[in-house]
């Protein structure tokens, strides 16, 4: 279990110094706390397959749809251990549909999610329910 953070509970307004050094360790601690969480963080590899019917955390999906084609794709089921996992998809077409849902739980506080026609990427962030980084069709 990781130590708490050392940080000053109340800090003195009346002296400027003392003020200074309480709000560096504020910010010492925070670093620290910050960098911890980054080394625990999986990165998202290469790309993987394209057009796979679901999605996977910390891998890229690319996708690739025909014109007048509907691709849908699943979001991994919910589980509240995978809270704070992400994933995500890019998109190197801007022909066809490509509709994302999730299930038992809510993308973008919708049941699906339809991602813009425009060449992007997107990526799906689990916090008990799936927000994508960019703004898409919900329904």
């Amino acid at each position: 279990m990781p130590s708490p953070l050392n940080i000053p509970k109340v800090y003195t307004t009346d002296d400027a110094v003392r003020l200074k050094t309480e709000l560096e360790r504020l910010a010492q601690a925070v670093d620290v706390y910050l960098r911890a969480i980054a080394q625990n963080t999986v990165p998202i590899p290469q790309l993987s397959l394209v057009n796979r019917p679901f999605l996977a955390f910390g891998e890229i999906t690319r996708v690739d749809v025909p014109d007048g084609a509907t691709l849908v794709m699943q979001l991994p089921r919910f589980d509240p251990a995978n809270t704070g996992k992400r994933c995500g998809v890019r998109r190197s077409s801007s022909t066809g549909e490509v509709l994302i849902y999730a299930v038992d739980c809510l993308v973008a506080e919708h049941e699906r999610y339809r991602m813009a026609s425009d060449i992007h990427f997107v990526e799906f962030l689990f916090d008990g329910d799936y927000y994508p980084s960019r703004a898409g069709g919900g329904f």
